[in-house]
């Protein structure tokens, strides 16, 4: 079976938002809070880690979303 490029970056932009997302949980790539910005971190009313939290969840949710979109 021969992959072409287009399913193979649709594959790709389905996988890369579940490993970043889950990475935001686990913080292995990268410390995920230190990104956002102070003046930001000051604003939010949650803490910075719950809001990253936050984001992962929804890069989980709509990495395989996007995957399937055309």
């Amino acid at each position: 079976m021969k992959i072409g490029a287009r399913q193979t970056l649709r594959l790709t932009y389905g996988i890369i938002p579940l490993i970043s997302g889950a990475d935001k949980f686990f913080n292995i790539l990268a410390d995920w809070k230190s990104y956002i910005s102070p003046l930001i971190s000051g604003i939010l009313p949650i803490q910075p880690q719950q809001f990253m939290y936050l984001a992962g969840i929804a890069e989980i949710t709509l990495g395989p979303l996007y995957r399937d979109w055309e």
